[in-house]
């Protein structure tokens, strides 16, 4: 009534902001069951509403990221900001509270003047609104105001008002998830010392260019000659700076040169060029290292994600085969979350595209950590954006165009050739990527053999090269070769665990570069255990081998509600009768995901699916176990199988692994009885669902048959207790994480073709006898063992 009321006062207007309690307060029957009308669908709501509640903090719990209600009923979520119908919205709440947001009116004729008192205060005017389309900020007491926004620069009489919210300040509530409550953690950052440190800064021509190199050397090195420490930052100019201040001191005091250099000069000589010059840049490193007389050519290199893979560049470069006799021989790597070769990660062995990912990358190179860039509110902007927001602006509308090769200039404005080249050549063995830019070492022709660590994430994107690497290593250097797991994905490894891999890369360089300690003895794999933790206590297994030996157990798949979308997990082959689940895959409005993150610390590692799960009846399958009776621990490799038609000729099949654990006793609501089918419309429990491992398989169908899949779903060691259920998702899309299949006509390149996506295709799941879609969890074998 109240929405009608106003348009018949202002006209017609595009969406609807609520702000306040809007949801029902216990014991208000009347509210609830008039909110429950329009959630189950008895009445529609008459146009766009966007939401945030400052009552309800179960809702919020449930539903961190928001949801959608029903059509035209939006719950934005506990904070971020939001592109709707062309205007920027920033909203948070905090506490449960609005007390975080400051509400500033604004109108085009004293905007200098705002502008200048919301700096003073303090507060950043994110953008200018451009917005023309009519909009209402409401409240659940009544509409607050509403307008028509004219464009800055207007020549209107009388220029109108725009209701703008603004956060006084942002918190990284992610980062603070992935650190955990709130656990005093040791500093990662040292104290840089003027006294006993050596500094030397120098420039050097390289085939690609040019590196600028920082030299920290111990006062030592004027008596004898000592080991260095190499870490290229490659493109991430920015980063050379903050490694300086934080590891130098470390490696100076074990009596070692730190070495640290970056790429310099123009974009196509570091963006367009990235992989392809690290060995390159590596070598004349080395060389002019040779050339030193403190040097005892004797060289450790380590780094996270990229600076990983710049190591096994160095490492290559160091023994290479035309190496001059004096080039310094790299003889201990720790890459941290990283990978040799980048192809099979970008390209997901073949299956798909790593959208997100590489522009993501790509982003930084070209815009985020440039040299130049790396001051003022603009860099402040954009590290906000890349970091702090689940969606990055502008990606969704750049990945919806096709061909997706476009999608550079959307971003930044200028054609990648990464990017773009990579499309066009995407085999492996093209020369565009042969030629320096996928592999960087080929564990082969070692002058003597090194000693490498890996370290890798149980959520990391690069878990499956990084597992390869450690397998390669392993034959290249006669079993010398070591493997660490933490728990967490690509940022949660560097937050939770980032001293644990800084003692551990120390201890390393010590037994195999220094040589002032022994090898301690441990096993070739070590790995933590994902569990709900107990008094914060890690659990660690080892072994002597990846992967390891392990017993199989399989789920069979058993529809249980075709309507919702869910089905059973069960032991053993389950029912004998016919049995399908079906669901709609739109490349028009693809799957999302939560949880795992290529480069996205919003949706970094594991995390709750509930939202996820409750929001995507039409597209997402989800099968559970009943709850166990008996403790159950896998280690290794999950596997399906499963027999599946579809509509269109092919399509992308997803299958990722959860595991539910039990509700906690305290889990009860006191939220009306009808807000649990909302939070749970597929009756799904209240125990959290956690995200383990998941993958991909592109897939071409026949008409009118059923088509076998086997899939491997990834590996993980995980441990479920009693009361604790297996979940199984099952959809067509990961988007933008993995680009979005676009159904296109058999005739045209899904990646190159410039054509509209195709039609929706319905997927059907079989499980039956003559079908007995599975799933195979590697349970514990007596060779995993516990570890300290």
């Amino acid at each position: 009534m109240q929405v009608e009321t106003q348009q018949k006062k202002v006209g017609q207007f595009t969406a609807l902001f609520a702000v306040g309690a809007f949801l029902p307060t216990v014991g208000d029957k009347e509210a609830a069951a008039g909110l429950a009308e329009f959630v189950s669908g008895g009445r529609k709501v008459p146009i766009d509403t966007y939401f945030i509640d400052s009552k309800s903090a179960a809702f919020l719990q449930a539903a961190p990221e928001g949801k959608q209600l029903c059509e035209n009923l939006n719950f934005l979520g506990g904070f971020g900001i939001r592109e709707i119908h062309g205007l920027t919205v920033a909203y948070l709440i905090k506490h449960a509270t609005l007390a975080g947001l400051l509400r500033v009116t604004l109108c085009p004729d004293t905007l200098g003047r705002n502008r200048r008192m919301l700096h003073s205060s303090h507060v950043k005017l994110l953008r200018p609104i451009t917005w023309t389309p009519r909009v209402a900020w409401a409240c659940r007491a009544g509409v607050v105001g509403s307008t028509r926004v004219a464009r800055w620069g207007e020549g209107s009489r009388v220029r109108p008002y725009v209701l703008a919210t603004f956060v006084l300040g942002h918190r990284f509530r992610r980062l603070r998830q992935l650190r955990g409550g709130g656990k005093a953690r040791p500093r990662l950052r040292a104290t840089a010392q003027d006294q006993g440190v050596l500094r030397q800064q120098l420039d050097l021509k390289t085939p690609y260019g040019s590196v600028e190199v920082v030299v920290l050397k111990p006062t030592v090195a004027l008596e004898r000659r000592v080991p260095s420490v190499l870490v290229n930052v490659g493109c991430y100019y920015a980063l050379a700076e903050t490694l300086e201040k934080a590891e130098g001191p470390r490696y100076i005091s074990l009596d070692c040169a730190y070495i640290i250099w970056r790429a310099t000069g123009p974009i196509e000589e570091v963006a367009d060029l990235v992989f392809q010059r690290w060995q390159a840049d590596a070598a004349v490193v080395l060389d002019w290292l040779g050339q030193q007389a403190w040097c005892n050519g004797r060289v450790g290199c380590h780094g996270y994600s990229l600076l990983g893979n710049t190591s096994y560049a160095t490492l290559a470069a160091s023994h290479a085969k035309d190496a001059p006799k004096d080039r310094p021989l790299v003889c201990a790597v720790v890459p941290v979350i990283s990978f040799s070769r980048i192809h099979p990660t970008v390209f997901v062995n073949g299956q798909s595209l790593a959208a997100e990912l590489a522009l993501r990358f790509i982003w930084l190179a070209e815009v985020g950590l440039r040299q130049g860039r790396q001051g003022g509110f603009g860099f402040l902007w954009n590290m906000f954006r890349f970091f702090s927001l689940e969606e990055w602006p502008g990606l969704d509308s750049a990945l919806a165009k096709r061909p997706a090769s476009e999608a550079d200039s959307d971003l930044w404005g200028r054609p990648n050739v990464l990017w773009r080249g990579g499309q066009t050549a995407r085999d492996a063995a093209n020369p565009f990527w042969a030629e320096g830019r996928d592999v960087q070492c080929h564990f082969a022709d070692f002058r003597e053999p090194p000693s490498i660590h890996v370290i890798a994430g149980w959520n990391d994107m690069f878990l499956a090269q990084s597992l390869q690497d450690f397998q390669l290593a392993t034959q290249a250097t006669n079993g010398a070769a070591r493997l660490t797991i933490f728990t967490g994905g690509h940022f949660g490894v560097v937050v939770n665990h980032g001293v644990q891999v800084a003692d551990n890369t120390r201890q390393w360089y010590r037994q195999n570069l220094i040589g002032t300690s022994g090898a301690a003895p441990r096993a070739a794999v070590r790995m933590q255990l994902i569990q709900e933790e107990e008094n914060g206590e890690e659990a660690w297994l080892e072994c002597d081998v990846w992967p390891p030996p392990s017993k199989p157990m399989q789920f069979f798949l058993q529809e249980k509600d075709a309507g919702l979308g869910t089905g059973l997990l069960l032991p053993d082959e389950g029912s004998k009768t016919a049995g399908a689940l079906s669901y709609v895959y739109d490349p028009k409005d693809p799957t999302p995901y939560a949880g795992d993150g290529w480069l996205n610390l919003q949706k970094d590692g594991a995390q709750d699916q509930r939202s996820f799960e409750s929001s995507r009846l039409r597209d997402v399958l989800v099968l559970t176990s009943a709850p166990l009776q008996q403790p159950l621990e896998i280690v290794g490799e999950v596997s399906a199988t499963l027999y599946v038609s579809c509509t269109a000729p092919e399509c992308d099949i997803i299958v990722r692994l959860c595991a539910v654990r039990e509700a906690s006793s305290g889990s009860g609501s006191s939220e009306p009885g009808f807000l649990d089918r909302i939070l749970d419309t597929r009756g799904l429990g209240r125990g959290p669902s956690v995200n383990l491992c998941e993958d991909i398989v592109r897939v071409k169908f026949q008409k009118d048959s059923v088509s076998r899949v086997d899939i491997s779903v990834g590996v993980t060691a995980c441990h479920f207790r009693p009361g604790d259920s297996v979940r199984l998702h099952v959809c067509s899309a990961a988007h933008p994480r993995w680009l979005r299949h676009p159904l296109q006509d058999e005739k045209e390149d899904w990646l190159l073709g410039g054509s509209e996506v195709g039609p929706p295709a319905t997927v059907t799941l079989f499980a039956d006898s003559e079908h007995p879609s599975h799933v195979t969890l590697p349970l514990r074998s007596s060779a995993v063992r516990s570890s300290m």
